[in-house]
């Protein structure tokens, strides 16, 4: 027979006493130590044979982890999670806004934005976007700035206090964009150069870039 959530001392004896009487072979595992304890003192005193199956395990994880466990069984007070707050769902729909709104996407949506990111490639739109929402609960949509190329017309249209440009060194942006490069497996001086564009990681083109 299989007893679970046994919490107390009077279904405790009594298990151990309906095996005292078939012969039974006890195998457990309690969390809770005064219970674990009285069932082995009551199995010795009747002669039950027991085996204790987590109990070695969690010992060696104590000892591996330098953490104590909290001997309280699944459901007890101290292990029920909290109800999720009104705070935790608004930084779920603010990631989601934000992925949504990565690197340009869905321009007409950038008016709902608590904060629109603008900058040049490599310029970490995209990973003080996520801080933003995870940390704060921020809408945040990024625009990237391509020289030549004008931004959506949706984003003059954002109240500019809820517009921030980001700016990074040219030698910087340099190192990220070449490292970048090279995890692609493609050629520095050449990546652009097929469809007659720009090279994405000379110094002079960045230059441009940032100035523009």
């Amino acid at each position: 027979q299989m007893f679970s959530l046994v919490k107390d001392w009077s279904r405790l004896d009594r298990i151990v006493q309906l095996a005292a009487r078939t012969q039974a072979f006890v195998v457990f595992t309690l969390v809770d130590p005064t219970l674990h304890d009285r069932l082995i003192r009551q199995c010795a005193e009747l002669k039950v044979c027991c085996r204790d199956i987590l109990g070695p395990v969690v010992r060696r994880l104590s000892d591996f982890l330098e953490a104590s466990p909290i001997g309280l069984p699944r459901g007890s007070e101290g292990t029920k999670r909290r109800p999720l707050s009104e705070k935790y769902y608004n930084r779920i729909e603010a990631v989601e806004f934000t992925i949504k709104q990565d690197d340009g996407a869905l321009p007409h949506n950038l008016f709902k934005a608590d904060v629109v990111l603008v900058g040049v490639s490599r310029s970490s739109k995209t990973p003080l976007s996520m801080y933003l929402a995870q940390q704060f609960g921020y809408k945040v949509a990024n625009v990237p700035l391509v020289l030549g190329i004008p931004p959506p017309k949706e984003l003059f249209e954002v109240d500019p206090r809820r517009v921030i440009g980001l700016i990074i060194q040219p030698q910087y942006l340099r190192r990220i964009r070449t490292k970048r490069i090279e995890k692609a497996g493609v050629d520095a001086d050449s990546i652009g150069k097929t469809e007659g564009s720009f090279d994405y990681s000379n110094i002079k083109y960045i230059v441009s870039e940032i100035r523009w």
